[in-house]
């Protein structure tokens, strides 16, 4: 009875180990085929297929090489909001172009040298304040100057009046005086005249 159980072990165990076999090769088979969409739901595909450019479409992809970062850059405690983002290295400032050569005042034409002054002019922000300034300050001398050459000419005009009027004075005191001279010699003559016709 133990030797028909061990040949009956004995013939099962091939057996066994072949349906285990073969079992594991239909897994094996199976597991590519299972992560396939089945056939029937082929026509549900391309909606999925054609929802998908749109959500590529959506996230661009990006085809340009990263930007280069620079292994020196820390990142700012308080970044404000010129500074460029962290490990972008910033791009070097262009240099500003060579100014013009200015023209000769000698040689230059005058609408080029008017050119040159008007740009000096706008260069300095403060241009305009220092012109009203200046302008302030130069019609407040004029006008003290003014007013005390009018004040000068005023007087001037007084004393000429009071001269004037002085000489006129003069003038008129001289006839007075000369008349009665001549009133005070009319007299003399008078008496004199009738002290000889008294005498016989």
């Amino acid at each position: 009875m133990r030797t028909s159980k061990t040949m009956q072990t004995a013939t099962s165990s091939p057996r066994t180990l072949g349906l285990g076999l073969g079992l594991a090769l239909v897994l094996a088979l199976a597991g590519p085929a299972a992560a396939q969409p089945a056939p029937a739901a082929g026509s549900a595909a391309p909606s999925a297929g054609s929802a998908a450019p749109s959500a590529g479409s959506a996230a661009p992809v990006a085809d340009s090489a990263p930007a280069p970062v620079d292994p020196s850059y820390r990142v700012p405690v308080n970044p404000s909001p010129g500074d460029p983002a962290p490990g972008i290295r910033p791009a070097d400032p262009v240099p500003p172009a060579p100014p013009a050569p200015l023209p000769d005042p000698r040689t230059g034409r005058p609408e080029q040298l008017r050119q040159v002054c008007a740009d000096a002019m706008n260069a300095n922000p403060d241009f305009a304040g220092q012109i009203i300034r200046t302008i302030n300050q130069q019609t407040f001398f004029d006008h003290q100057k003014r007013g005390a050459a009018i004040a000068k000419n005023e007087r001037h005009v007084i004393l000429a009046y009071a001269a004037m009027w002085l000489a006129a004075v003069g003038f008129l005191f001289g006839l007075w005086r000369r008349q009665q001279r001549l009133r005070a010699e009319i007299d003399r003559l008078a008496k004199q005249l009738a002290t000889a016709e008294a005498k016989p």
